[in-house]
């Protein structure tokens, strides 16, 4: 068991087992660690207490920066002026997609493609999180509802439907891309 030991700035406990063990990680850690925890522990404690050199952290910034451009740039150059599809389930991969298209791309290349399969709770939540994202930002959105998938091989079935309705949105909008 990890024993708090240490009373942070911000008035919390510090486990000093687990901020040993993570100084002695992967320096990409470490610096993504500093990252998600700058705010609430302040950046010069935890430079110091992770031994790492301000330089250091700001360089990895940086080349941060400069993948993401590189990443967007990228997209830009390989769709240029087409329109794509971009299947969002409010998951963490697909809305990151759907945020670098968004920043990468005019708006009006965007088609938000989500489909709800009705089998969870969560799902109306989802969809109408989507349609409000895409109203906020003036994007165009279409939902497809999956009715009926009662079956012993609900995820074949679910993925022919989902595909065929990418497929036919990509030729109803004449996308070439569906991401």
């Amino acid at each position: 068991t990890q024993t708090k030991t240490r009373w942070s700035r911000k008035g919390k406990w510090l486990s000093k087992k687990g901020s040993s063990i993570l100084c002695e990680g992967n320096r990409q850690v470490i610096y993504k660690f500093i990252d998600q925890h700058k705010n609430h522990f302040g950046l010069r404690w935890l430079l110091k207490r992770c031994g790492v050199y301000a330089n250091g952290y700001y360089n990895y910034l940086r080349n941060t920066k400069r993948e993401y451009h590189q990443t967007k740039q990228a997209i830009k150059n390989k769709i240029k002026d087409s329109k794509v599809i971009v299947a969002c389930s409010t998951g963490v991969d697909s809305c990151v997609l759907l945020d670098l298209c968004i920043k990468a791309l005019d708006k009006s290349q965007i088609i938000i493609a989500h489909v709800n399969h009705g089998v969870r709770k969560e799902s109306e939540i989802e969809e109408s999180y989507i349609k409000s994202f895409a109203e906020k930002n003036n994007l165009t959105c279409v939902i497809e509802h999956l009715e009926n998938l009662n079956s012993s091989n609900f995820e074949m079935i679910a993925r022919t439907k989902r595909y065929n309705f990418f497929l036919n949105l990509a030729e109803k909008y004449q996308a070439k891309y569906i991401l």
